[in-house]
């Protein structure tokens, strides 16, 4: 997914917060979790195949530096 405006505040899949990784080696290395790359600027996100139909949210709320 693509916004060259910001990262992504949150994102969830079936109701559950997937875990935000900062470093991109780490993000390689996990089973699930979502990533955002400034180089390309778009979030790259990470889970297994659930099989079942599921929802994806990914949130781009509005969030200051401060409220993390």
């Amino acid at each position: 997914m693509i916004n060259r405006a910001k990262s992504p505040y949150w994102v969830s899949l079936d109701g559950k917060e997937l875990p935000h990784f900062l470093h991109r080696r780490k993000f390689e290395e996990c089973d699930f979790g979502w990533y955002y790359s400034q180089s390309l600027k778009s979030v790259q996100i990470r889970y297994k195949n659930p099989e079942k139909n599921h929802k994806l949210v990914v949130s781009f709320e509005q969030f200051d530096m401060l409220g993390m």
